[in-house]
């Protein structure tokens, strides 16, 4: 009797030993899949990535590279404008234009960076930036256009503007002017790399 019940403990115990460790594997599988997806829904290439983040630990404690918005819950609508605005064909804008594409939700990418415009004293044109949202999800961007009238928010509410081709641009984007559903949360910090 004492060693069936010994028995059943080891076979209880093996059993639930193998249970973790596959809960684990699957766990980290699932984890680095979802990864991989978000980078790819960035358009960023793993290459391009890795040199992004090398840069970024290299110079996340400069602060004059910083702007630190934490706790200002700003900058929760993320408003766009079409990338046929840029029309001076003189300008580093209009410059990096001409080598985009559009990509998803009808954003344009720049180097597999999608692209945004920032207040002239975060960034400037052609700059790359790490940009982090209260909900603890964050991603690199090149800054394609520079926001007029504002040092940093603008007067729609928006910290930060997407360029993108307006047709390509998904009908409840369209229809709310902000591209929150798809990067919540505040901008809480926009490290210049």
């Amino acid at each position: 009797m004492v060693f069936n019940k010994r028995i059943k403990n080891i076979v209880l115990f093996s059993v639930i030993v193998m249970f973790v460790f596959f809960v684990k594997v699957w766990y980290g599988v699932s984890t680095s899949v979802e990864t991989h997806h978000l980078r790819q829904k960035q358009g960023v290439r793993d290459s391009v990535f890795g040199e992004i983040e090398a840069l970024a630990k290299e110079n996340f404690y400069e602060s004059k590279n910083v702007t630190d918005l934490r706790g200002m819950k700003i900058g929760k609508f993320k408003s766009f404008m079409d990338y046929k605005m840029i029309s001076d064909e003189t300008s580093k804008q209009y410059a990096l234009q001409k080598s985009a594409r559009t990509g998803y939700y009808g954003i344009r990418y720049y180097n597999e960076l999608p692209m945004i415009a920032v207040a002239p004293n975060v960034a400037g044109v052609g700059d790359v930036v790490k940009v982090e949202f209260s909900d603890k999800s964050w991603g690199f961007f090149i800054v394609g256009d520079l926001k007029d009238d504002t040092d940093l928010v603008h007067p729609d509410g928006s910290v930060i503007e997407f360029i993108v081709d307006t047709p390509n641009i998904p009908k409840d984007v369209l229809k709310s002017g902000t591209f929150e559903r798809i990067y919540e949360g505040y901008v809480e910090r926009i490290t210049k790399l």
